[in-house]
C-alpha cells in the first residue's frame, strides 16, 4: 500500500492527525500495512516532537504503538494495535497569573463599557420617565409606564477594544485551543466532544473581530451599501456549529487533513522537520476560516434580491415593532407579550433611515436593533401609547447632516424625534435663507437626550 493510499484510507480519524510530522505518518503507515504483528519492531514504534507558535514552545507531543487492543483488553483481534497520544503543555507560573489578571481586567473593562455606553443612558431615561413622563406636555390622567430595556450585546461586540481583548485572550490560551481541536476530531468520548465544542465556541470572537475590521474599512471607503449587517445571535450559533464541524473535517477528510497538516510543517527548517511543528500559519488559516462566515454572508446577501424586491421589502417593514429585531430579542419579547396591541407603535425611524441611507450606519457589519428600548405608556391603567426609542449613536452623525435637517420646532416627547418631513417645512440651522432639501427632520428634546424616537 502506497503512502498516499494509507493517508487517505487508514490515517483519517486518528487523534491529533493534523499535528503529525511527515515521519510520524510514515511510521504509522508502515505499521498499518505490515503483513503481521511479528513483522513490526514495536520498540521503535514511537516518536516525540515539539509544538511551537512563532518559534515559542507551547508543548511536547509523544506517541507510541502497542500490539493488541489495550483499551478493550477482552478483544481477541490479532491485527489490532493501540496508538497512545500524549500532549504535555508548557506551563509557566508567571504566565498563568498574567492570564488571570488579564481576564479580570478585560471583564472590568467590559463592565465599564456597558455602563458608559448603554446602561448609564438607560438609567437616565428611566429617571426622566419617572419624573416628567414621556411627553413634553402630558394629557390629564394618572400615568404609569412599562419600560423594556434592550440588549447592549451588539455595542460591546462592535467595540474594537473589546473585540481585540478577547481575540488576544484566545491566543493567550492557544494550548487549550489545540487540546479542544484534538478532542473534537476524535469520536471515542461524546463528553469530551461536547466540552470541546463548547470551548471552541469562543472562536466566535474571531468573527466579531473581523467584523470590526471590515466595518472600519467600509466606513473608510464609503462602501456601507455593499454589506448586509449580521445578526450577532445567528453568527454565534453559526460559529458554534461551523467551528467544530470544520475541526472534525480537518481530521477525517483527507484533502482538508493534508492542507491543514501542511500549514504546520511548511515553515519548519529541513533539519528540524521531524522534530518540530510550527503552528503560526495554521492559526492564521484557522482564524480566516472562522472569520469567513459573516464576511461571505454580508458580502453576498445584497446581491440576492433585485432592486425591486428590496424596495418592496423596505416599504413593508414596521420599524417600530419589536418584530424588527434580532432573533433572540424577537423570541424573548414575543414570550412576554400578553395580548395583541391595538395602538400603533411609534419610533424606529433611526433604522428606517439607515436602511434608506446605508452611509449613516455607525456599524455597517452588525445591526444594533436589539439596543432599542420599548416604553409602554398607560393612562388611568389603559395602554395609551407604545414607543420604540433608539440610541443616536446608532447613526454615523458625521454624515447625518447630508440627510437630516434640524427643525426649529422642539420634540413633543422627552426624547428627540426623528421623522420624515415635507421638504418645504425643513429649516436647517445656519443654512441661510435657502437650506438644502433633506428628507428627514430632527426635533430636539427640551433637555439634551441621547435617545430618539
Amino acid at each position: 500500500m502506497s503512502f498516499s493510499t494509507c493517508f487517505n484510507t487508514q490515517l483519517p480519524g486518528l487523534p491529533g492527525l493534523v499535528f503529525y510530522t511527515n515521519r510520524t505518518m510514515e511510521m504509522l503507515c508502515v505499521a498499518m500495512t505490515a503483513p503481521n504483528a511479528s513483522a513490526i519492531d514495536w520498540a521503535a514504534q514511537g516518536s516525540c516532537f515539539q509544538a511551537t507558535l512563532c518559534t515559542l514552545s507551547t508543548g511536547h507531543v509523544c506517541f507510541w504503538l502497542l500490539p493488541g487492543n489495550v483499551v478493550h483488553r477482552e478483544s481477541t483481534d490479532a491485527t489490532a494495535m493501540t496508538l497512545t497520544y500524549v500532549y504535555y503543555e508548557s506551563r509557566f507560573g508567571p504566565w498563568i497569573w498574567f492570564k488571570f489578571g488579564y481576564r479580570i481586567a478585560s471583564t472590568l473593562f467590559v463592565w465599564y463599557r456597558l455602563w458608559h455606553g448603554y446602561y448609564k443612558h438607560v438609567w437616565a431615561l428611566k429617571r426622566v420617565l419617572q419624573g416628567r413622563g414621556h411627553r413634553a406636555t402630558l394629557p390629564s390622567g394618572v400615568w404609569s409606564y412599562e419600560f423594556v430595556v434592550g440588549d447592549p450585546t451588539a455595542i460591546i461586540l462592535m467595540d474594537p477594544s473589546v473585540a481585540t481583548l478577547y481575540f488576544l485572550d484566545i491566543w493567550l490560551s492557544v494550548t487549550n485551543l489545540a487540546v479542544a481541536i484534538m478532542q473534537v476530531a476524535q469520536s471515542g468520548s461524546l463528553e469530551h466532544v461536547f466540552r470541546s465544542t463548547w470551548y471552541l465556541s469562543r472562536t466566535v470572537w474571531f468573527a466579531y473581530w473581523s467584523l470590526c475590521l471590515v466595518s472600519y474599512g467600509l466606513k473608510r471607503f464609503h462602501k456601507e451599501h455593499v454589506f448586509a449587517d449580521v445578526d450577532p445571535t445567528v453568527l454565534a450559533i453559526a460559529v458554534m456549529v461551523y467551528g467544530p464541524l470544520l475541526t472534525w473535517m480537518n481530521g477525517h477528510i483527507p484533502v482538508f487533513t493534508w492542507l491543514y497538516q501542511w500549514t504546520f510543517t511548511v515553515g519548519v527548517p529541513t533539519a528540524s522537520a521531524n522534530h518540530v511543528i510550527e503552528s503560526c500559519l495554521g492559526c492564521i488559516v484557522y482564524v480566516q476560516l472562522i472569520a469567513s462566515i459573516p464576511l461571505l454572508y454580508g458580502l453576498t446577501t445584497p446581491y440576492f434580491d433585485t432592486a425591486k424586491r428590496a424596495k418592496k421589502k423596505k416599504t413593508e417593514i414596521d420599524y417600530a415593532s419589536f418584530y424588527y429585531n434580532n432573533i433572540k430579542n424577537r423570541v424573548a419579547l414575543g414570550t412576554l407579550r400578553r395580548r395583541p396591541p391595538r395602538q400603533t407603535a411609534r419610533g424606529g425611524t433611526v433604522h428606517a433611515i439607515m436602511e434608506a441611507f446605508p452611509q449613516l450606519k455607525a456599524t455597517p457589519t452588525i445591526n444594533l436593533r436589539a439596543t432599542d428600548c420599548f416604553v409602554l405608556c398607560y393612562c388611568d391603567g389603559q395602554l395609551y401609547e407604545r414607543l420604540r426609542v433608539s440610541l443616536l449613536q446608532c447613526l454615523d452623525r458625521r454624515n447625518a447632516d447630508k440627510v437630516i435637517a434640524h427643525s426649529a420646532e422642539p420634540s413633543e416627547f422627552v426624547v428627540n424625534l426623528l421623522r420624515p418631513a415635507p421638504l418645504f417645512a425643513l429649516r436647517d440651522k445656519g443654512a441661510g435663507s435657502a437650506p438644502p432639501n433633506k428628507p428627514y427632520a430632527m426635533h430636539r428634546a427640551a433637555s439634551p437626550s441621547v435617545w430618539c424616537i
